[in-house]
């Protein structure tokens, strides 16, 4: 409870940016998932093979 007062009293004049699209994160997972993937000879779903 002491967090989200200390949020809230934080941001309680922030705004609010929504942003659309895959995280860098994420992109970044699935590109070494991919590299695994042609590594251990597996078909590679998406078609991007290495970059």
């Amino acid at each position: 409870m002491l967090a989200a007062a200390l949020l809230d009293r934080l941001l309680h004049r922030g705004i609010v940016v929504a942003i659309d699209g895959p995280s860098y994160r994420m992109r970044a997972h699935q590109q070494r998932s991919n590299q695994l993937r042609l590594a251990l000879g597996e078909h590679d779903p998406t078609g991007q093979g290495r970059s």
